[in-house]
């Protein structure tokens, strides 16, 4: 994540247990958060979901609606800035992203507020 965005960081010193949670290529599935400055249309909704060309690939996602102003979105690809880098190229402002899952592991499921931690069992 970069220093924009909140949410969900997974850490370990296990690192097979760390990179089979996190890496792109093993397809875990990366929930976000996302708000808007303005309105997030439909065309920009199927924009992602259809795929956006960025230099590494093609980047796609799969779009709920909130609100008018923001949308969850799953990532199975991890390109740098993947998000920032897609809504820039459908002409979507962010104003605020948060990941919310990493694979079966949910901010939600903690109750954490931001700085705080706890440590969790291998499953």
């Amino acid at each position: 994540m970069d220093r924009n965005t909140s949410g969900l960081i997974l850490m370990s010193n296990d690192g097979d247990w760390i990179n089979e949670l996190t890496h792109p290529s093993r397809g875990k599935k990366k929930t976000y958060s996302i708000e808007s400055g303005r309105e997030i249309s439909d065309y920009m909704m199927q924009m992602f979901e259809k795929g956006i060309q960025l230099d590494e690939g093609l980047a796609k996602a799969k779009c709920k609606r909130i609100s008018d102003t923001s949308i969850e979105m799953v990532l199975e690809t991890g390109y740098n800035r993947q998000i920032r880098r897609m809504a820039d190229e459908a002409g979507m402002s962010i104003k605020r992203l948060k990941r919310i899952a990493v694979g079966l592991y949910k901010l939600d499921d903690y109750r954490l507020k931001p700085g705080k931690y706890i440590e969790i069992e291998k499953k």
